[in-house]
């Protein structure tokens, strides 16, 4: 009886594996569409390894479960959208603009043109809260806010600072939420904002008038 070698005996998930060079990315990616699809409560992991050419047990390797390859598709997203509000304030640094309002106008376009990526990153579902990978990206997307407040108000390490970087946050939250929805365009006509980008700009102007006075 011939017994097959250990090195030479591949699963079938190896071989997925080696045939996609970068194989947690494009699940991620494929998970990103299929979000964007189905929303979350209608994803499915088989769908994700269908999409992308494996097995389930192969996506299952990568990320243990529905809620694991979700909870990186809002890692992922939470780190790029880091990435842009970080561009942002080097950009109001170098043009000598407010830094605060660049960062807050990042935060609106990044839900405006990235809405399923945006609804993973903030909403429960299926999520996994306590994931360590994804509060570390959401933390240090929300201390690029906390640290140009900080500045805006001397410098201070100070409860005001903290509670007045997370009422934005909330702010901002709460407004690219309802915007994504269409639950805004009744403001257009009383604010005389003909459009979405005019009453962005009215709705930051209300917002940062606190820190305009410093």
């Amino acid at each position: 009886m011939k017994v097959a070698s250990p090195n030479r005996a591949e699963s079938k998930d190896q071989k997925d594996q080696y045939h996609h060079g970068d194989l947690k990315n494009a699940l991620i990616e494929a998970a990103e569409g299929l979000l964007e699809e189905k929303g979350a409560k209608e994803f499915s992991l088989r769908e994700c390894a269908r999409r992308v050419g494996v097995t389930p047990t192969a996506v299952a390797h990568h990320f243990g479960n529905a809620s694991g390859l979700v909870t990186a598709v809002a890692a992922v997203s939470f780190a790029e959208f880091a990435k842009l509000l970080r561009a942002a304030l080097k950009r109001s640094v170098h043009n000598d603009s407010d830094s605060l309002e660049a960062i807050c106008e990042a935060y609106l376009r990044f839900a405006e043109r990235k809405p399923a990526r945006y609804r993973v990153m903030f909403s429960d579902g299926i999520r996994d809260r306590s994931n360590a990978d994804y509060n570390a990206a959401w933390l240090d997307a929300f201390e690029i806010l906390l640290n140009t407040v900080k500045v805006r108000l001397g410098n201070v390490e100070t409860e005001d600072a903290w509670a007045r970087a997370l009422s934005i946050w909330s702010a901002l939250h709460g407004f690219a939420t309802l915007e994504n929805a269409r639950k805004l365009d009744f403001l257009k006509a009383p604010l005389r904002s003909e459009t979405d980008a005019d009453l962005r700009r009215k709705f930051l102007k209300s917002l940062l008038t606190p820190e305009r006075s410093q």
